[in-house]
């Protein structure tokens, strides 16, 4: 028996994209799952030109973490997600344009949040690093280039998904 009020009763699917890169369900949905996948790829190229330039120039610890954070900001601020003929300013409360505004400002906040997600494994890695396998602590140089071996496999992986995407 189910419990009343511990979750919905109904799930409904209403969108998936699976391995072979065929979709199922609302192509507005599947369009905003294709985002988030873009996001997250904006997300990791932005912190492996990032993780290059803290190797490049021999930045201290302290110089990478304020160089991530402002790249962090500067690139969850520039994602937006808008499809053509949306309507501004929002609709009137209650209507079918109302509900596409309040889906649209949901699919925003996720996609930023895919960036983000990128980045906030990069500054806690930066600021703990990991450890050897002989429980010593990996050097900064050592902690970057671990970093961005762990980024470009995600990368490798989202860019050979279908259906294919171009990176941004």
């Amino acid at each position: 028996a189910a419990m009343r009020g511990a979750g919905p009763e109904v799930v409904r699917l209403r969108a998936a994209i699976f391995e072979d890169g065929t979709t199922f369900g609302d192509p507005e949905w599947v369009q905003i799952l294709l985002r988030r996948r873009r996001s997250f790829l904006q997300g990791l190229n932005a912190g492996l030109a990032d993780l290059h330039k803290a190797s490049a120039s021999n930045m201290t610890r302290d110089a990478v973490l304020q160089e991530l954070t402002v790249s962090r900001d500067a690139v969850v601020a520039s994602i937006s997600y808008v499809p053509e003929g949306l309507e501004s300013p929002p609709p009137v409360a209650g209507t079918k344009a109302a509900a596409q505004h309040t889906l649209i400002a949901l699919a925003n906040m996720d996609c930023k949040e895919r960036a983000r997600i990128v980045y906030f494994s990069l500054i806690r890695n930066i600021t703990n690093p990991p450890t050897h396998s002989d429980g010593h602590v990996m050097t900064l140089g050592e902690t970057v280039t671990w970093l961005a071996q762990n980024l470009n496999k995600q990368r490798d992986t989202v860019l050979h998904s279908l259906p294919a995407i171009s990176a941004p």
